[in-house]
């Protein structure tokens, strides 16, 4: 296989409709990329997830989500906003985010 080739195969993924049991509604989620997931999680890669603040997780979270969900397509200061008693969409949302990428190894100990 040639290296043109392959790039497009490893990067040309097609998002994906998730339905939010939380929410009761269908959005639509692309992987988020190696680089997407370095920047997002820096801090929780370097001090580890126990070491970190609830405000620094959810910034992880809202980040993330904001990244990966393309339909409807939300800013980071949209998700902000949401009501607190309706952030377990958004946990939702960023756990299978994470599933898709198979990033849960680097949250391992």
């Amino acid at each position: 296989m040639e290296k043109n080739e392959l790039l497009k195969k490893l990067t040309n993924v097609e998002p994906e409709v998730y339905h939010v049991e939380a929410w009761d509604a269908d959005v639509k989620l692309r992987p988020i990329t190696i680089d997407e997931f370095a920047k997002t999680h820096k801090t929780m890669l370097a001090d580890g997830h126990e070491n970190m603040t609830l405000d620094q997780l959810l910034g992880i979270q809202i980040e993330t989500v904001s990244i990966a969900m393309v339909d409807p397509k939300v800013t980071a200061k949209e998700l902000s906003g949401i009501d607190v008693n309706k952030i377990a969409g958004m946990t939702e949302i960023y756990e299978h985010i994470i599933a898709m990428g198979d990033f849960q190894r680097h949250f391992q100990k």
